[in-house]
């Protein structure tokens, strides 16, 4: 079953920080700079945190937290719809 992530990372070096972008934009619903809307099964994050580790140094932060289904999101100020998903992205 796949759920809706939301994955932040905190980043000092900007190689290691444009490769997690790069991973990140490729599976997510959405994002901004560096917080990412993703749906995922669990085998997929785990993939995904796999990839990601590769990149990570022991001072680096990455947060998942599983957001639960599209129809209990709710909306604070204006911003585009996410294409697929119906939930808001706040610019």
């Amino acid at each position: 079953m796949r759920h809706f992530r939301i994955i932040a990372y905190d980043i000092t070096d900007n190689r290691r920080r444009r490769s997690c972008l790069r991973r990140l934009r490729a599976i997510s619903e959405g994002y901004q700079d560096s917080v990412f809307e993703c749906l995922l099964s669990k085998q997929e994050w785990q993939h995904v945190l796999a990839e990601l580790r590769i990149d990570l140094d022991p001072g680096d932060s990455l947060l998942m937290a599983v957001v639960g289904s599209p129809s209990r999101h709710w909306q604070l100020g204006l911003g585009p719809v996410s294409p697929r998903a119906g939930l808001v992205l706040i610019l």
